[in-house]
């Protein structure tokens, strides 16, 4: 893949900078992320049990997740977060949270770890995300750690599955000894800058608060679109006669559309404009959404909408740190798509109550509104060269 210019200079006290030594612990990272972040759902039936309460309540681990990674989006939308100290922190953090998660005795502080977990991996995310988008092949390379996180997501359902049986959540055990191995291995020097150089070929002289809104709803549509799809795809999908299990494997196939589409990214990033494969993909994504409400069809629909949705959020912040957004304005868009996450049980609500068969179609509506942020975002941002 070779490394970016960026990443190949000295760094500081006389150790050398590389780019795969920085790149390994990040795929390690995102790919954690993922596995812990999609355990969530197909674990509350675990801790109904463990702890005697209803789904209700034990969705409070879901809801203290993306708390937390909204709240250090917001902080970091808002003040300069030192990276160099908080790359560390955040890994201990992240440890913590998972570790939190295995062994907590009843609900209170399993909410409390979670919401830690959030709150580590969105700054971990937040600061991995933005520098590598500042490299030379920023579009190839977060593409490629986002396939790590995508991957990330097919495992978290599947450890957690195995996990029920036990009656112990080891996912998140498991997860908690990758966090310590990644920081054992990921000294700082090994890391991108995350200082606020422009990648070659960013627009100089703009202010980005003249094209952050398109940015900002289209994120919001985001986070609505893949929380939609990842939470109630399995509820649609039994209301047409899918069981449980057949349901949880389509909805893997979702994720694996994900992570395929991330990972071919870099096959095409050099040829076509990162607005192009944002706004083909999304509206790949409402067409396959539109799709899944067919009977019969939602098989092939929902891992359509996998290979569609998988490249939009990590070409979309490449787009947005070409054009001259820095880390605050890529932590804006990304709490953006957590406000999308958390505004979604209110937007879905009447459909996963009275009439699961529209769930598809509720979230295709979603996703014209999302195209046409797209299209806003590329009328007003400036050009820049490729």
């Amino acid at each position: 893949m070779g490394e970016p210019a960026a990443m190949a200079r000295p760094a500081e006290g006389g150790r050398r900078s590389g780019g795969r030594p920085g790149f390994a612990p990040a795929l390690m990272i995102l790919f954690l992320i993922g596995v812990s972040q999609a355990s969530f759902g197909p674990l509350l039936p675990l801790y109904n049990d463990r702890f005697g309460v209803d789904t209700p309540r034990s969705s409070l681990l879901i809801t203290g997740y993306f708390t937390g990674s909204l709240l250090v989006m917001l902080m970091a939308s808002l003040i300069r977060l030192p990276g160099r100290r908080f790359f560390p922190f955040s890994l201990t953090l992240y440890a913590a949270g998972n570790a939190g998660l295995f062994l907590s005795p009843w609900l209170e502080p399993a909410v409390a770890s979670a919401s830690v977990t959030g709150f580590a991996s969105g700054g971990l995310a937040l600061y991995t995300n933005t520098a590598f988008a500042r490299q030379e092949r920023g579009v190839s390379l977060i593409n490629l750690l986002n396939g790590m996180f995508a991957a990330g997501t097919i495992v978290g359902p599947l450890a957690a599955g195995w996990s029920i049986g036990t009656g112990r959540p080891y996912g998140f055990l498991a997860v908690t000894l990758g966090v310590i191995f990644c920081y054992r291995i990921s000294r700082l020097h090994s890391w991108p800058a995350g200082g606020e150089s422009r990648p070659p070929g960013a627009s100089s002289g703009t202010s980005i608060s003249r094209f952050i809104a398109p940015f900002l709803l289209l994120y919001l549509c985001y986070g609505v679109l893949e929380t939609g799809v990842g939470g109630w795809a399995a509820t649609h999908l039994q209301s047409q006669g899918f069981s449980a299990a057949n349901a949880a494997r389509i909805l893997a196939a979702f994720w694996a559309g994900t992570a395929v589409a991330k990972f071919a990214v870099p096959c095409y990033a050099a040829r076509t404009p990162e607005r192009k494969i944002i706004l083909l993909g999304l509206v790949g994504t409402a067409m396959a959404l539109a799709l899944a409400a067919v009977p019969h069809a939602s098989v092939i629909a929902y891992a359509a909408t996998g290979l569609a949705l998988g490249p939009v959020f990590p070409t979309g912040l490449a787009w947005l740190v070409r054009l001259g957004g820095d880390r605050r304005a890529v932590g804006m868009a990304s709490a953006s798509s957590m406000v999308g996450s958390t505004l979604l049980p209110i937007l879905i609500n009447w459909p996963v109550t009275h009439a699961p068969a529209t769930i598809p179609l509720v979230l295709s509506a979603v996703g014209v509104l999302s195209i046409a942020a797209a299209s806003w975002a590329w009328r007003s941002a400036p050009s820049t060269r490729r």
